[in-house]
């Protein structure tokens, strides 16, 4: 079953239709077998979209050549970035799929992604500037750590110094704290605990919190979250 509320949240938009929402999730297979709509035409809609607004966007970052705005756009819209954006939005957990959808299911966590960009570009009155807001400026973030190398950026890095010291892959649980009504939730978070998966015991606490309580978007607070705990690591000589 489709969790609106936590979509919701994680996108930092509220849908007045949901149903756009549950079609964007739905794959084409499991649509077939329960006489469904699946994501197909929303997801041609929005890679159109998508294309249009990141080549809009870069181009208003000052980039002036064709062959730049070419290679950084390739950067941003290809199946391996949009992927991972789907994955941090948890998406990969709610998508209708008659198998479980992992990270490695990047081909259909990018069709999804450019499907939800569709149904909000329809559900928002085919209003282009919220489609940006959501979709098209967390891309943008991401320029300077895909040009480096690293598509995770700070979370990557606090989980490499963790792989570092006790020689696995952490689980990372952040507690949050909201604020404001449904329709304009805030988000924040208040410290970070670092799990080792195979036992579930918590080998490190970092009694943190973000400047601010007042991000659109979990996704927002926890990048902050992440910069600050990968310092705090540093710091700390843990790295």
């Amino acid at each position: 079953m489709v969790d609106f509320d936590e979509i919701e949240s994680m996108l930092g938009y509220q849908f007045n239709e949901r149903e756009l929402l549950v079609k964007a999730l739905t794959t084409p297979a499991y649509a077939k077998q329960h006489d469904l709509q699946s994501y197909e035409h929303l997801e041609f809609l929005g890679d159109a979209i998508l294309k249009f607004l990141l080549t809009v966007a870069i181009h208003d970052l000052n980039v002036t050549t064709p062959g730049e705005l070419t290679r950084l756009r390739s950067l941003l819209e290809n199946n391996t970035t949009l992927s991972l954006q789907a994955y941090e939005l948890r998406l990969h957990e709610q998508v209708q799929s008659l198998v479980p959808i992992t990270k490695d299911d990047m081909g259909i966590l990018a069709d999804v992604y450019e499907a939800i960009a569709g149904a909000v570009y329809l559900d928002s009155g085919r209003r282009l500037p919220i489609v940006r807001q959501v979709f098209i400026d967390p891309l943008i973030e991401r320029l300077e750590d895909l040009e480096s190398g690293s598509l995770d950026g700070a979370k990557n890095r606090f989980i490499e110094a963790v792989q570092h010291i006790f020689g696995f892959t952490p689980e990372i649980e952040i507690k949050y704290v909201e604020s404001g009504p449904d329709h304009e939730k805030r988000f924040g978070c208040r410290g970070l605990k670092v799990i080792d998966p195979s036992s579930g015991k918590v080998v490190r606490t970092f009694d943190i919190r973000t400047k601010s309580d007042d991000f659109r978007r979990k996704k927002d607070a926890d990048k902050e979250l992440m910069q600050h705990a990968y310092q705090t690591w540093r710091d700390a000589n843990f790295a």
